[in-house]
């Protein structure tokens, strides 16, 4: 669906004819994008649907450029509030990766590095974004903890991910909470 051009200032998310190679040292490349496009307005939710395989994780790593090394953008722009995401430098990436733009993965056992507290996790992406100290961090975490439903935030915070429920572990990894792994 094409939007008139008036239009295109309100967009949030504007991905046009995105393709993505990976390209592994085994095997032959492997179209896993061929010419994708959709938009996105504020306050405005999508669902991409798929079977395994079809490219939906490949699109959600590629609209945050976080594919792995193996991949190549062959084509498309993705813009994010008029930005161009393919040509941000790192530092501009940073800057939106977990404070505007989230990637929730569909496994909550693999948001959570499993060495590290819950807690710790969540408050390392605070410390990237927000110029708080150590203290502040770890009130500001048990806030959000609290805010997404959980009972006992503190208990929450000290967990590591294995002791966590899958729900709990999802959960840890809502937008406002900014999880990565």
């Amino acid at each position: 669906m094409r939007f008139p051009e008036n239009a295109v200032a309100e967009l949030l998310v504007r991905v046009e004819q995105l393709s993505v190679t990976y390209s592994p040292d085994s095997d032959q490349p492997i179209r896993a994008l061929d010419s994708v496009s959709l938009e996105i307005r504020p306050g405005e939710r999508i669902g991409i649907l798929g079977e395994s395989g079809s490219g939906k994780s490949t699109l959600a790593a590629a609209m945050l450029r976080l594919l792995p090394g193996d991949a190549r953008y062959d084509s498309g722009t993705i813009r994010f509030k008029n930005q161009e995401v393919l040509t941000l430098s790192e530092s501009a990436l940073r800057e939106i990766r977990g404070a505007a733009i989230a990637l929730i993965p569909q496994d909550p056992a693999l948001a959570l590095n499993p060495v590290i507290r819950a807690g710790d996790q969540i408050s390392e992406v605070l410390r990237a974004h927000l110029p708080m100290s150590r203290r502040d961090r770890k009130a500001r975490v048990e806030e959000l903890l609290a805010e997404v439903g959980f009972d006992q935030p503190q208990s929450i915070y000290t967990a590591y991910p294995h002791q966590l429920s899958g729900g709990q572990r999802q959960a840890s990894c809502r937008p406002g909470l900014f999880c990565h792994h």
